[in-house]
């Protein structure tokens, strides 16, 4: 996940060029959802429906996705430099750009290795090329490289792991030729235009902040606090969307053959996301402020401050994303895309008056704000029990309450971990899931 961008650029370039580089990326990243169009869920339900029928989506997909691909990039690129003056950020803009197709073509490698069961390519090149990418970038850093070198090594990576992913699927699958069926085409864009809008504002979460505090009140400085922030918040927000791309055969199968069968899974992912979130917020929230400066250095203290409260949004994070991928099995592609819309909407709306009163307390509670009302609305429109949210919710804020109580920062961390643990044992999972453990245990 590209880890040298934050491990390593805070000393090479110092705070303001780390921010500046984090706000080209949000940039660009914006973009990938126009390139994919959505299809990623189409591409894995058709396959886990039908082999034949998948087989077909994926060669008309590769016809509409190199299209619009194109066309993304063209826009990425123009708009970047029309809108921004300096000749940095242009450049920058206009390299990643490139890096769009590149990676455009990787990720519907690793759809189709999804959709196929094949996750293991997916790791194998991931294995390859990030590693390549942090390797050649330190070695750049470390002679004295500039921010363009290191974007033009970001690109050449993700040209190679699309063009290797490629030639994989093409060995071990089948050839994958663009299929311009209009009827096929017509039907991936009437389903893919919804997860399109879906998709972009997924992204907007995460990207959003940054690009937004780039064009407010903060300075390049508190940019690189907010960058740094958000680029652990955005690595760690791939694992949901890889879950979910992995697991959506499986629901689609599931919903077919099974009734009420693809609910009690995503309630499981609710339930054990939850605990991993709770947890990791804890730690982050009594260690940030010294673990964070401690491996970036003193410039990023601030940013440390925040590092309770950015993992703890990765749990409504997570939430929306399961509860998505489960309607997504069926079909319920405009409710979903209905909740994400209004959420990001608040989120966006909230930013900026938020930011000018709270600084950084502002813009983690608007985009707290944002989450909660996406997870809030898909349980409205799912039908689901209202239960686990709730208690989950009682159970976070006594645990968080240990920290701001009790004055000594390890014993309120021990109380709040073990609240959180029984919070968890007692009141989230089932009576049938308890002994199951408990018999996996003795």
């Amino acid at each position: 996940m590209d880890v040298y961008k934050h491990c390593v650029l805070y000393g090479a370039f110092f705070l303001k060029q780390y921010g500046l580089f984090f706000y080209a990326l949000g940039w660009y990243l914006a973009f990938v959802p126009f390139t994919s169009l959505g299809l990623w869920a189409v591409i894995s339900r058709d396959v886990g429906q039908s082999k034949e029928r998948g087989r077909h989506t994926i060669q008309q997909a590769l016809a509409l996705r190199g299209s619009f691909a194109l066309l993304s990039a063209c826009v990425c690129g123009g708009a970047g430099w029309l809108i921004h003056d300096d000749l940095m950020t242009r450049q920058l803009l206009g390299v990643l750009s490139v890096a769009l197709l590149g990676r455009s073509m990787a990720n519907l490698a690793e759809y189709i290795f999804n959709a196929y069961s094949a996750s293991h390519y997916v790791l194998r090149l991931e294995m390859t090329y990030r590693p390549f990418e942090v390797l050649l970038g330190i070695t750049l850093l470390l002679k004295g490289g500039t921010l363009l070198e290191l974007a033009v090594i970001h690109a050449l990576a993700w040209w190679l792991q699309g063009m290797h992913g490629m030639y994989l699927i093409r060995k071990n699958f089948f050839p994958v030729k663009p299929e311009w069926n209009m009827q096929g085409i017509s039907r991936l864009l009437r389903k893919g235009g919804l997860l399109v809008i879906h998709t972009f504002l997924l992204v907007w979460f995460v990207q959003g902040p940054v690009i937004l505090g780039r064009h407010s009140d903060l300075g390049l400085a508190e940019l690189g606090q907010l960058a740094l922030l958000f680029q652990v918040f955005n690595i760690l927000s791939q694992i949901p969307r890889v879950l979910v791309a992995t697991a959506l055969p499986v629901l689609s199968q599931q919903s077919l053959q099974e009734e009420n069968q693809d609910k009690k899974l995503v309630e499981t992912g609710l339930e054990v996301s939850w605990l991993i979130g709770s947890l990791a917020a804890l730690t982050g929230w009594i260690s940030g402020s010294s673990l964070v400066p401690a491996i970036f250095g003193d410039e990023f203290r601030e940013a440390g401050a925040y590092l309770g409260p950015i993992l703890y949004l990765l749990i409504p994070w997570s939430w929306g994303n399961m509860i998505s991928l489960g309607m997504f099995s069926r079909g319920m592609l405009r409710k979903t895309t209905i909740a994400v819309i209004i959420g990001s909407l608040v989120f966006t709306l909230l930013f900026r008056p938020l930011t000018m009163s709270w600084m950084f307390h502002g813009i983690m509670i608007s985009l707290a704000a944002g989450l909660w009302l996406w997870v809030v609305l898909l349980y409205i429109f799912e039908r689901m029990e209202k239960k686990l949210l709730i208690k989950s919710f009682m159970v976070n804020l006594c645990a968080l309450s240990m920290l701001l109580l009790i004055s000594n920062k390890v014993v309120a961390f021990m109380i709040a971990i073990v609240l959180t643990l029984i919070g968890y044992w007692l009141f989230l999972i089932s009576r049938s899931q308890r002994r199951y453990m408990l018999s996996r245990i003795f």
